[in-house]
């Protein structure tokens, strides 16, 4: 064989096996994610209503408040996903207006429809119910590619082998449905990710971790201490892990007999709260993993991203914390190029068009063109966001920093220097394979996202694999 022909069929046989590994679920950064939760709490016999919801709500009535929701998420916090509570009740009671919400929050982004149990520790009193209730849902959304499944949160009342058999039987019963939109809990309250992420039968599907502070002690005042507790939950599975539960105090109140005031989560920590969130924050962050937090709106719970008043188009979301805020946004970003500014909120649209003109969030996207605030989180531009144009090369968020995200180019804010292919790149890195598709055609763009997932994959496996 000739040097050339050697030559060729190396590169025959790389693409292969890229195209291959491109079919797996890679980093999860996608989802920049909150729950929407019932002030009672989602573990219910039956109907979950989440805030802001009732029994007297109408499919409509439902729409409007997703839409007000859904809205103020992406322009208050730079959310473009939302993790929505399902049970057997309110499928087969409340669905027809439940769905109205449902409906809204896609119309602008993502959901997650995960299943609680009845009490924190309950297997489902009729599988039959069970399995009805996860057919008319598939049925309803199995074909939107912007809705995932989250089978089971916090599977505590199964063994490792009864989880992994109830996931297969869900798989077998919904064949249609991607394994990549198919989110599965770890063991215990979704805290053993490596039980599951190692069973061959799931080869393919997301994993799901949750983390809270009181999993662990209140003594750990120490980043770091989170961080390797965190990681050990994780294990080798962070490219398919997705953090749909983590959070902390975003308003005053006690615990334990000690009360809290507002925690300042921007300094150095001087309790295990203010620890915890930095060391989930960061190490979310490092990972490029996506996050649910807990929760962007849940009345009553301190730990609510937001507080809400009014229902329907008159609802209004306020942000109590403005330093928690940003490190929900910092766990979002994921790793930035050097010299790149803040967080900003996440620019573009589903289509990977030029996004908003406010900068609204979107789960692919090219890069905003939203209007900008003064640097109230970080440098003169908004940092990179979720996967943009040309795969880990991210078009970028348009929001919170920048002078005027309306006249870049890209909508992301000047940012810092970026390099083509980085994790997370400026707006000007957006703008430039933007223009590149425009210029060139598809072949363009299709050579170009391949040079930048090529890049990934390199620097991906130069990451260490035990954690």
């Amino acid at each position: 064989m000739t040097l050339s022909s050697r030559i060729l069929t190396f590169a025959l046989v790389s693409s292969m096996q890229l195209a291959v590994a491109s079919n797996a679920p890679a980093v999860t950064n996608q989802f920049r994610g909150v729950n929407w939760g019932d002030s009672r709490d989602n573990f219910q016999a039956g109907v979950i209503y989440v805030s802001g919801l009732s029994s007297s709500d109408t499919y409509d009535s439902a729409q409007a408040t997703g839409t007000s929701v859904m809205t103020q998420f992406i322009s208050k916090l730079g959310a473009n996903a939302v993790r929505m509570p399902i049970n057997e009740a309110t499928v087969s009671g409340y669905w027809s207006t439940y769905t109205g919400a449902i409906d809204a929050v896609l119309s602008k982004g993502s959901v997650v429809l995960c299943y609680w149990d009845s009490a924190k520790s309950n297997k489902p009193a009729d599988m039959n119910a069970f399995w009805q209730m996860w057919k008319t849902v598939v049925d309803k959304y199995g074909a939107n590619k912007d809705v995932y499944f989250e089978v089971f949160n916090e599977p505590n009342m199964y063994s490792t082998s009864d989880l992994i058999s109830l996931y297969s039987s869900w798989l077998s019963q919904f064949p249609a449905v991607p394994k990549t939109r198919v989110i599965l809990d770890g063991t215990g309250n979704a805290q053993n990710v490596p039980n599951i992420g190692s069973a061959s039968a799931l080869d393919g599907c997301l994993l799901a971790v949750h983390d809270y502070s009181f999993f662990a002690s209140n003594t750990w005042t120490s980043e770091s201490q989170w961080v390797s507790q965190f990681k050990g939950e994780v294990g080798t599975y962070s490219d398919r892990a997705v953090c749909t539960e983590w959070g902390g105090p975003m308003s005053p109140g006690s615990k334990s007999g000690i009360s809290y005031g507002s925690l300042d989560y921007s300094k150095p920590s001087t309790n295990y709260f203010e620890a915890y969130v930095r060391g989930i924050s960061s190490q979310l962050h490092a990972w490029n993993m996506g996050s649910f937090y807990w929760a962007g709106l849940k009345d009553g719970d301190w730990y609510s991203m937001t507080t809400r008043t009014g229902t329907g188009s008159s609802l209004v979301l306020s942000v109590p914390n403005q330093s928690g805020l940003a490190q929900l946004q910092n766990a979002w970003t994921g790793p930035a190029s050097s010299g790149a500014g803040g967080n900003g909120s996440l620019g573009g649209s589903n289509a990977g068009s030029a996004g908003s003109p406010t900068g609204a969030a979107g789960s692919v996207g090219a890069g905003g063109s939203g209007t900008a605030g003064s640097a109230e989180i970080g440098g003169a531009g908004g940092g990179g966001g979720a996967l943009g144009v040309g795969g880990a090369a991210a078009g970028g968020p348009a929001g919170l920093a920048g002078a005027s995200g309306m006249t870049d180019a890209a909508g992301g804010g000047p940012g810092g220097p970026s390099t083509a292919g980085s994790d997370s790149s400026s707006g000007c890195s957006c703008a430039i394979a933007r223009e590149s598709s425009r210029e060139s055609g598809p072949l363009a763009l299709l050579l170009g996202s391949f040079g930048v997932f090529t890049a990934s994959r390199l620097r991906r496996r130069s990451r260490p694999q035990k954690l």
